[in-house]
């Protein structure tokens, strides 16, 4: 195992003395030689050869321990005093290399859509292999060394590990009785079938609560009055400020025939009997809101 450009930087130069003429610069060099053949690992035509894929990505679990190992063997050799600035060095060029890779895919993705090619039959295994190795050495590093590490560094790696936070539903302006939010909800969404009548009420109702998903709410109409329904809770102030987030809101909640739901600012008008049906539904809650 060669000793690394940083490795000598931070080493005390009197005991350990180049064991070649050439040095590589730091342990995860390898990273850069992959993607400076990428060209090699480009598959079109939706062809896939399962064989050469395979391979790589052993070859890539292999590299990716062997860096490992060499930036544990510096890290622990290097002076005590320098051992931070050593292994931040390393992280800060491996932060570089993830950037890279994420870069080259995006690259290769917009020359494909230039030559009018679908990206999903032209692809290169390479970046995606890269990339789920780089972020392995990141958990490595950051169990093994999270007391070591700059606050920079740190924050970068953490959030590939940090739990998802839930996507919270929408949280009512003002209060309204359950029995009077029910009655509404069963005779102009339910009886309906704007909404799937199987469609519990406290499911319903859990979305006005500011919880986690408990369960999906089927949309049987036209995803038009979808949109057009949130839009009305929003604009009527039924429901508070949601910061721009009610798509996203939106979609983690319903879901169309079963389907989920997607470009709801781009989903038309709705029809004039769907949307008096949901025009009569927020009048009736809004008159009924205790603010």
């Amino acid at each position: 195992m060669e000793q690394t450009e940083l490795f000598i930087q931070y080493c005390n130069q009197k005991e350990y003395k180049r064991s070649k003429a050439y040095s590589p610069e730091h342990p995860f060099i390898h990273i850069q030689k992959f993607l400076d053949r990428s060209d090699d690992y480009k598959v079109e035509g939706g062809i896939w050869n399962w064989s050469k894929e395979t391979s790589l990505l052993k070859v890539l679990k292999e590299k990716e321990s062997e860096s490992m190992d060499w930036l544990q063997l510096e890290f622990s050799t290097v002076y005590l005093r320098k051992r931070n600035k050593y292994l931040n060095e390393v992280v800060d060029r491996l932060r570089k290399l993830h950037q890279q890779v994420k870069n080259k895919e995006k690259e290769e993705a917009k020359a494909f859509q230039e030559k009018s090619v679908l990206f999903e039959n032209h692809h290169n295994p390479l970046f995606s292999l890269l990339e789920l190795s780089i972020i392995r050495c990141f958990h490595q590093i950051l169990i093994e060394h999270q007391n070591n590490l700059s606050q920079i560094n740190w924050e970068y790696l953490y959030k590939f590990f940090k739990p998802k936070e839930p996507i919270l539903s929408f949280k009512r302006a003002g209060k309204i009785k359950d029995e009077d939010l029910e009655y509404h909800f069963k005779k102009l969404l339910l009886d309906t079938e704007i909404i799937d009548p199987k469609t519990n009420f406290r499911i319903f109702k859990n979305l006005f609560l500011q919880k986690p998903l408990s369960r999906k709410i089927e949309w049987k109409e036209a995803v038009s009055g979808l949109a057009y329904f949130i839009t009305s809770l929003k604009d009527r102030g039924i429901i508070e400020n949601t910061r721009n987030k009610h798509w996203k809101i939106t979609s983690e909640f319903f879901i169309h025939n079963g389907l989920p739901v997607s470009n709801l600012k781009r989903s038309g008008k709705p029809r004039q009997d769907l949307k008096d049906t949901i025009d009569q539904f927020i009048e009736n809650v809004h008159s009924n809101f205790e603010k």
